[in-house]
């Protein structure tokens, strides 16, 4: 179950994730470029992205031209159609596109078990070839041969999920639109905090990913944040991305001599392992961060086992899709970047304030959770 984390482990991971695609070689830096060196040679493109986030925080406004024929999308989707991310950003999506009263079909692509140029291949042999839109939730090497090949015949359109880095070897056959969150600066937030609150000689431990190269990297900037404020990591273990693996690995964690302050969970379903085993035992004094991806966050905050929830206007990233797609119909410019913002709710706010803050970030989606 156990291993112990290698940090290079998750770069070379993601340079083989390219490599596959690009078929070159050199240091990770030669693949990504940061947002910040983006908008930097790009600087029309901060403007543009700046004026697109105004939008995306406002009011709807619906389109003014009429469609001849509705728009398809194809929303490729890697984990459970009822994981409740997907649940929340497949209702924000449709309540927004209906707001701007935008004629669309919407269809789902669930990933079946198959390798890159295989999936490639069935994809390519399905209906979903002549959409309009190919939306990814991810970027991954399954993912690589699809997305290379829609960049380059230009049909469907790409756009990219929960990932704002773009990559080097596609500026010139860019996806219309990479959508998220900047995860180095929510780590920042993040380690600035603990570094506030953790005592003096407390113990930091932490649970990482197996084979997701790019959550691993955002443990590591997260580590690196710690480090830069003098606090350093005792324990990190790699584990499944599941909340049992997550949290027998936590039940593990806690037995250490002396127990950690504090359980770093790198995911969502880390978090709830970690929750689950201080859950099942009461004795242990330690909290966990959690990520905002359900309400059942700010109990968790308010009964001690998280003390940190990592909050992005998660809605934000639906409500942008489909303003991007608006834009497309009116012939307007769509940004190649949009970052949502984060927040982070703490265990000394009140729980009025936490759940008005919760509720900002799921502007359409608390509405769901309330009709269970």
């Amino acid at each position: 179950m156990l291993k112990a984390f290698h940090p290079v482990k998750a770069l070379v991971s993601l340079c083989i994730l390219l490599l596959s695609s690009i078929g070159v070689s050199g240091n990770l830096n030669s693949y990504l470029v940061s947002t910040e060196d983006f908008f930097n040679q790009f600087p029309a493109e901060k403007v543009l992205s700046d004026q697109f986030s105004t939008r995306a925080s406002s009011p709807p406004s619906p389109i003014v031209i009429n469609q001849s024929k509705p728009i398809r999308i194809v929303l490729v989707v890697s984990s459970p159609l009822d994981d409740i991310e997907n649940r929340t950003f497949l209702y924000s999506f449709k309540k927004r596109l209906q707001e701007l009263r935008i004629n669309y079909r919407l269809e789902l692509f669930p990933v079946p078990p198959l390798e890159g140029v295989l999936l490639s291949e069935h994809f390519y042999g399905s209906d979903a070839i002549t959409a309009d839109y190919l939306v990814f939730d991810q970027l991954s090497p399954t993912f690589l041969p699809l997305i290379e090949r829609a960049l380059k015949t230009k049909s469907p359109k790409v756009i990219l999920r929960n990932v704002v880095t773009p990559i080097k070897s596609w500026l010139n056959h860019s996806p219309l639109l990479y959508l998220g969150v900047d995860e180095n600066k929510s780590m920042d937030q993040l380690a600035s905090y603990l570094a506030r609150q953790v005592p003096d000689g407390a113990m930091i431990d932490a649970l990482t990913v197996q084979g997701n190269a790019l959550a691993q990297l955002k443990c590591d900037y997260f580590f690196d944040a710690l480090q830069k404020r003098g606090i350093r990591v005792r324990q990190s273990l790699e584990v499944e991305n599941t909340v049992a693996e997550a949290e027998k690995a936590a039940a593990y964690l806690l037995k250490g001599m002396p127990a950690p302050y504090f359980i770093f969970g790198c995911t969502e379903n880390m978090s709830r392992g970690i929750v689950e085993a201080i859950r099942h035992n009461p004795q242990a004094i330690v909290t966990t961060n959690s990520w905002g991806k359900d309400a059942h966050e700010i109990e968790w905050l308010e009964q001690g086992y998280v003390s940190v929830i990592v909050l992005p206007m998660q809605d934000n990233l639906a409500i942008a899709l489909a303003e991007a797609l608006k834009n497309e119909l009116n012939f307007d410019l769509v940004p190649k970047i949009y970052i949502a913002q984060t927040s982070l709710l703490t265990q000394d706010m009140d729980s009025e304030s936490a759940n008005l803050m919760f509720q900002q970030a799921y502007q359409y989606a608390s509405l769901l959770w309330q009709q269970e």
